[in-house]
C-alpha cells in the first residue's frame, strides 16, 4: 500500500516524556471456572508511544506544519524514537541537526546530513528471528540491554547481549519482521513508521509565552 511518508526531524523530537512499548494484542477469552483468565494473542505485535514534546517558537510552527503534512490518518511518520537512555547524539560525538558540509553550512532547513549510529550484523537472520550476532566494534557506544534500535524502519528493543568473542549475540523483541542481510547495518538511532491514533493528535497549542507542550500518540504502521 502506497502512502504518504512525512519525516519528523530528530530536532524536533524535543522529548519530555519517553514511552515507547509493544502492544503483545492480547485479547482477554473470559474466566474459567477455575478463576484463571485465558489470554488469546492472534493479533499482529505492534510498537506504540505517547512522547510528550516541548517547544517553542519556530519549533512550534515546524511541528505544526508535519503534522498537518500527513493530513490526519491518512500519511504515515516517520519518527525517530528518541530515548537518552538508548542513543544521545549530543553524548556521543554526534548531533541532533545532523552533520554539516564540510564547510560548516547546512541545508536551508538547518539540518544537515542524516547522522545515523549503526551496527553490524554479522550473519544473515531470517524473519521471525529473536537472536542477531552483531558488532559494535565501530559504534559510537557499545550496545547495550534495554535499548531500542531499528532496521529499515522497524523497531526493536534488546533484551540481552552476550560477549562471543569479538562479536556480541543480542536477542530481540518483537521476532525480526523482516530478514537482515549479513553485514546488514542496524540502527542505534531507532526509528519506526507510525500513525495518529486520532486526526487531531498533535496539536501544539500555546498562548502568549509561545511555548507548545504536545503529545503524540503513534500507533506502529505493521501493514506496509
Amino acid at each position: 500500500m502506497s502512502r504518504l511518508i512525512v519525516t519528523i526531524p530528530r530536532s524536533l523530537m524535543r522529548v519530555t516524556k519517553v514511552n515507547w512499548w509493544i502492544d503483545w494484542r492480547g485479547q482477554s477469552g473470559g474466566s474459567g471456572n477455575d478463576g484463571t483468565e485465558q489470554v488469546v494473542y492472534n493479533k499482529f505485535p505492534r510498537w506504540i508511544g505517547s512522547p510528550e514534546m516541548r517547544l517553542r517558537g519556530e519549533a512550534i510552527l515546524q511541528w505544526r506544519a508535519h503534522m498537518m503534512s500527513a493530513r490526519g490518518r491518512v500519511g504515515v511518520f516517520r519518527v525517530p524514537m528518541v530515548d537518552a537512555l538508548s542513543y544521545a547524539p549530543d553524548l556521543y560525538g554526534g548531533s541532533s541537526n545532523g552533520i554539516p558540509f564540510n564547510t560548516g553550512q547546512r541545508f536551508a532547513t538547518g539540518q544537515g546530513f542524516a547522522d545515523t549510529p549503526v551496527v553490524l550484523n554479522l550473519t544473515a537472520a531470517v524473519a521471525g528471528a529473536t537472536t542477531l550476532e552483531i558488532s559494535d566494534a565501530d559504534a559510537p557506544l557499545e550496545i547495550r540491554q534495554g535499548v531500542y534500535i531499528s532496521h529499515n524502519d522497524w523497531p526493536y528493543v534488546v533484551t540481552s547481549v552476550t560477549k562471543d568473542g569479538p562479536a556480541k549475540i543480542i536477542t530481540i523483541e518483537t521476532p525480526l519482521r523482516e530478514a537482515i542481510p549479513a553485514l546488514g547495518l542496524i540502527d542505534l538511532d531507532a526509528k519506526g513508521l507510525f500513525v495518529a491514533e486520532t486526526d487531531t493528535m498533535g496539536n501544539p497549542e500555546y498562548g502568549k509565552d509561545l511555548k507548545a507542550t504536545p503529545t503524540a500518540t503513534f500507533v506502529e504502521w505493521i501493514n506496509r
